[in-house]
């Protein structure tokens, strides 16, 4: 997931309900996400979202981890979830920013795909108090699967704008490269190690010893 696979709507008004129907595995999908989420398993949660079907191995690995570095990144940055708790979204101005995999073209091309279900939470992080989060899922074969997880900031706190602009910039900034991998010496065992022995003639002449 890269910044085409963000969407970001400031102050939107919100009024999300839970599903009208009961379904127990949507319920059980969306807790046992926000789940990953709390106990820092970035990895695992990626692997809930839905990505192109088209996608090689290759393609899909990087996807889910660009997805799992966000996801990190914003724990990061607004502190481990202490608790969480599933909720009726309350009415509201909230500055909102979205994760998912794929990207918009992809989206487009199946419109199907963008009818959801959405499970919201309410929970408390460490750094930044009160923040929602709304689970979108989408049931394209048998199970569950996630379309999009909503962040949303309360729009009334002090300074919304500028705390909200800080953690959407820093969810999505690049990963900073891995270091250089510095090789292992190549030791020839059969080289030559020269010394110099203070008891050779001169007091400095070199001995050459073999390993």
């Amino acid at each position: 997931m890269s910044i085409r696979g963000l969407y970001a709507l400031l102050f939107a008004f919100s009024a999300v309900a839970l599903p009208a129907f009961a379904d127990d595995a949507l319920f059980t999908s969306a807790d046992e996400f926000m789940s990953e989420l709390q106990s820092g398993k970035f990895d695992e949660a990626a692997k809930s979202f839905h990505y192109p079907e088209s996608y090689t191995p290759a393609e899909l690995a990087a996807d889910q981890k660009g997805v799992a570095d966000s996801l990190r990144s914003l724990l990061r940055e607004i502190g481990d979830i202490q608790s969480v708790a599933r909720v009726t979204m309350p009415n509201g101005a909230f500055l909102t920013f979205g994760l998912m995999g794929g990207d918009i073209p992809y989206w487009e091309k199946h419109p199907t795909l963008n009818s959801t279900h959405d499970v919201s939470y309410r929970a408390t992080a460490g750094h930044d108090g009160e923040v929602f989060f709304v689970v979108s899922l989408i049931q394209p074969h048998a199970g569950w699967e996630a379309r999009l997880l909503t962040f949303k900031m309360p729009g009334s706190r002090p300074n919304a704008a500028k705390r909200f602009g800080e953690i959407l910039r820093k969810t999505f900034a690049p990963s900073p490269p891995d270091p250089p991998r510095v090789p292992n010496p190549v030791v020839n065992r059969d080289a030559p190690v020269h010394v110099f022995n203070s008891a050779s003639a001169g007091g400095g002449a070199p001995v050459t010893l073999f390993r």
